[in-house]
Order: C-alpha cells, then structure tokens, then sequence
C-alpha cells in the first residue's frame, strides 16, 4: 500500500489500462478512474492488481 496517493498514475497489471487514484483510505482500499471511464474501487491485494506508474 506504500505509495498509493491521491492523483498518482497506476497500471492494471493484466491489460495495461491506466487509471488516476481518486482516494485511498487507512485500511488499504484504493479507488480509481480509469482511462475507459469506469470507477472500481480495490481494497485485497491491491499491490498484484495496480502497478504505480512514475
């Protein structure tokens, strides 16, 4: 969860999709826009879902 902030770029590790994190919250779940549009919200493993992008 190291590293996870609002307004950070992150990858979907199985199609490449791009997303911005919209928030985060103190027990680890991450909300995210994708660049298709769509919203999900990921709150188990997200370290092997999302890969940070710099």
């Amino acid at each position: 969860m190291l590293g996870y902030q609002k307004g950070k770029q992150v990858r979907w590790y199985e199609d490449g999709e791009m997303g911005i994190i919209l928030w985060t919250t103190n027990r680890g779940s991450v909300g995210v826009e994708w660049g298709s549009g769509e919203y999900g919200e990921y709150n188990y493993e997200v370290d092997e879902l999302l890969k940070l992008v710099d």
